[in-house]
């Protein structure tokens, strides 16, 4: 009467056998029912299937992906576990539910898709399965930073001042718009490239920088930012110390990208770019006066070391490469002896003297008078003019051909109105070739009583 088990057995399928069993001694007999209860064993792994959702990449974060289906035949309570493919742990699973959730940022123009390695187990056998993520596109705003830019102050109509740098992260065509700030329309921007340029006369005497707000836009969405334009003829930074200036005497502004405080500039020849006509406009720029490299000198250019220091950074060094002017002329420099101290290199200092300017000594009369013009030893016809109008202004009638092509120029300077030096710019320039030119650069310091 002993039973044994000659098959396989399913407690999943079948928990309860019941047996009709005969018992005979050869003659007579009995029946009765055997009840054979089956216990449950934990023998089947849970089962789990690739599957598939769908996540827009703007999604917050606990937004809900999907939940992964598992089922477990021994009906054991499952739990789920990501085990790879989440990068930047950008998902995250409910560990009895099987819910995934965002759990970080999506972008779509880095990562599309994850394919996510998710195991389920009932605490004795498991299973994985791939779990593929895909992230729709939404479109995003374009990206722009404040810019800043610099330009001469006498740049003429189109001259190129910099291109505003957006980007856009579905990479759409991209529009451009100045919104504000463009008093007096002096500026123009290319509505596909960001290109800016100029479109009428500056004022940086009255406007010392121009903040203009530029929106871009990639037809949906659009953000702003200000670009600020500075007067200024280069830009230095300690990665970048070179500049490059022609051969006749000149006023120039650097822009100094790299911000130091209480910094100082200081000339390696003084005769050229003196240390006293170094002057700083802010935090951010400063003017120098270069004197001019003749015709006559020996080697076709020359190099000025300005050494920037201060306490916002490690000192660094700018070159000023000048090549020589080809321009010669002669004649008589500006003069009134009593006002002036000798002229080195086209750099005249006009009031420097024992007794203090007055603003009376302002209006004397200067004179000078050029008697031949060459441009590379080849006589050449040229043009005289003044400039700024707020330091210097011809007298009626000029200038005036004495004789013998002898021309001679009558003016007079204007004081500054304020407590620093300015400039007056005499310039002679060819007809020829316009950008072949000898300038006189004068120092005007501010007269007694200011």
């Amino acid at each position: 009467g002993a039973l044994t088990t000659a098959g396989a057995l399913d407690f999943e399928n079948t928990s309860t056998y019941t047996l009709t069993v005969s018992v005979s001694d050869g003659s007579l007999s009995a029946t009765a029912n055997v009840t054979i209860n089956v216990t449950n064993v934990n023998d089947n792994a849970p089962t789990i299937t690739d599957q598939t959702f769908t996540v827009a990449e703007d999604a917050a974060n606990n937004t809900a992906v999907g939940t992964v289906q598992a089922a477990d035949a021994d009906m054991n309570n499952l739990m789920f576990a990501i085990t790879a493919g989440n990068t930047g742990d950008v998902f995250a699973i409910d560990r009895t539910t099987g819910a995934i959730t965002t759990a970080g940022s999506l972008d779509f123009e880095n990562t599309s898709t994850y394919t996510l390695t998710v195991s389920v187990s009932d605490g004795s056998l498991s299973a994985t399965a791939d779990i593929t993520v895909n992230v729709t596109d939404v479109n995003e705003a374009p990206a722009i930073a404040d810019q800043t830019f610099s330009v001469p102050e006498d740049a003429m109509n189109g001259t190129a001042v910099g291109t505003v740098q957006a980007t856009d992260p579905e990479e759409d065509d991209l529009m451009f718009t100045i919104t504000s700030g463009n008093t007096g329309d002096v500026f123009d921007i290319n509505r596909t490239t960001g290109a800016l340029t100029t479109a009428g006369a500056l004022d940086f005497e009255n406007n010392p920088n121009y903040t203009l707000t530029v929106k871009v836009s990639d037809g949906k969405l659009s953000v702003m930012a200000d670009i600020t334009v500075l007067a200024a003829d280069f830009t230095v930074s300690s990665t970048n110390t070179t500049i490059n200036v022609p051969g006749y005497a000149n006023v120039y502004t650097v822009y100094v990208e790299t911000t130091l405080t209480n910094w100082t500039i200081t000339s390696s020849n003084n005769a050229i770019i003196p240390d006293a006509e170094i002057q700083k406009l802010g935090d951010k720029r400063f003017s120098m006066v270069v004197g001019e490299y003749p015709s006559t000198a020996d080697n076709n250019s020359r190099a000025i070391m300005l050494t920037v220091s201060g306490t916002g950074g490690n000192e660094w060094t700018i070159t000023v490469n000048q090549t020589k002017n080809m321009v010669n002329w002669t004649g008589s420099a500006p003069s009134e002896t009593t006002f002036f101290n000798p002229n080195v290199g086209g750099v005249i200092r006009f009031g420097e003297r024992m007794t203090p300017l007055t603003r009376s000594d302002y209006m004397n009369d200067i004179k000078m008078s050029v008697f031949n013009f060459t441009v590379g030893g080849t006589a050449d016809s040229y043009t005289l003019s003044v400039s700024p109008a707020k330091s210097i202004r011809l007298r009626a009638n000029n200038p005036i051909v004495v004789g013998d092509g002898v021309t001679t120029v009558h003016f007079n300077y204007l004081p500054p109105s304020g407590s620093v030096n300015t400039y007056a710019i005499i310039t002679l320039t060819s007809n020829t070739d316009p950008t072949k030119k000898s300038q006189f650069v004068v120092v005007l310091r501010p007269p007694s009583g200011g």
